[in-house]
């Protein structure tokens, strides 16, 4: 956990001059990020859509889970 971050975490980075909130999937040298998006590509089994995001571990935060649940 070199960045504090782990597999499940709630993280958020900037992406087109927007902040995006998600959850860690895979850590390799690039931490894969899904997004939650409905026109996203990928699902699981409740239906909730993502978009999957390639993000290096420095560009991640950890997220605010209060701000989330807005």
């Amino acid at each position: 956990m070199r960045y504090g971050l782990c597999v499940g975490g709630r993280v958020e980075f900037d992406f087109d001059k927007e902040t995006r909130h998600g959850f860690i999937h895979r850590i390799t040298k690039r931490a894969t990020v899904m997004v939650e998006n409905q026109q996203g590509a990928y699902a699981d089994p409740n239906g909730t859509r993502f978009t999957k995001f390639y993000v290096p571990l420095q560009c991640l935060r950890p997220a605010d889970t209060s701000e989330m649940e807005k």
